[in-house]
């Protein structure tokens, strides 16, 4: 689509900027120059590679009250789910960010109108428009939309809802993906229940959901746990990607004394 294009084209341009990769082409003698060893100020003793230098960790938390009037709003809204507000996880990356969708039947998870929220003048609306390039066939009860980007990323989610005891219990297993670097922007969606063909909070029907220990007060409380290591290179503009961050250690060289 022309916006998914524009955003493309946007986010490319922006972390070319800030990993300085946009600068000019270099010289045909650099390009073929067989490049030097940096001297050392000793012969190496140990290297660490780290590939969790970069992992950033954030909870988040989504109240919804009136649960028991939530479809028949969402009939007078013309979706069948709602969304929470956005919340970022990454504070290096713009892109890191996220929004939490809850459908009470496990039904569509399009959230807003793609050409409403593009057109709309009121921020509220259009902040949301990054949210929505995805299948549009996907249903869930539950899940994480990652905003639309076109560079790959690493993450590990789970899901927790809170008892009527306060306490947040897990909602299936932790899960880490690797998301991969495309040449069109789009999002990421990850859920407990959508590749299952039973849907329901822990499998219970909405009517049952109502009167369950889930809901306190006609309200429901969601947590998602979100690890992130962002990359911040695209295949498509670096000759390589590397994301282990080393650490070298050297022995000293221990001067001779003449005696």
């Amino acid at each position: 689509s022309h916006l998914g294009a524009v955003l493309y084209s946007r986010q490319r341009r922006r972390r070319s900027i800030d990993r300085d990769e946009a600068g000019a082409l270099p010289s045909e003698e650099s390009t073929f120059a067989k490049p030097k060893p940096q001297p050392t100020p000793g012969a190496l003793a140990k290297t660490t590679t780290s590939y969790a230098s970069n992992v950033v960790k954030r909870d988040f938390v989504w109240e919804v009250s009136g649960l028991s009037w939530l479809e028949q709003q969402l009939a007078q809204e013309g979706r069948e789910c709602t969304s929470s507000d956005i919340f970022h996880v990454h504070p290096n990356d713009s892109d890191s960010k996220y929004v939490l969708v809850y459908s009470p039947r496990g039904a569509s998870l399009l959230h807003a109108d793609a050409n409403v929220c593009d057109e709309s003048s009121d921020w509220d609306i259009y902040k949301f428009r990054d949210f929505l390039f995805f299948d549009e066939n996907l249903r869930g009860t539950l899940a994480l939309v990652r905003g639309a980007d076109s560079f790959g990323t690493n993450l590990c989610y789970r899901f927790f809802v809170r008892d009527a005891r306060g306490d947040f219990r897990p909602w299936g297993e932790a899960r880490r993906v690797a998301v991969p670097a495309r040449d069109h922007v789009a999002c990421f969606v990850g859920g407990p229940d959508l590749e299952t063909e039973a849907k329901g909070l822990f499998g219970l029907t909405f009517e049952d959901l109502l009167g369950s220990e889930w809901v306190v007060d006609d309200s429901i409380t969601f947590k998602v746990e979100v690890e992130e290591s962002v990359v911040f290179s695209h295949p498509s503009a670096v000759p390589q990607i590397r994301l282990g961050k080393a650490d070298v250690t050297f022995e000293q060289k221990t001067p001779s004394v003449e005696v």
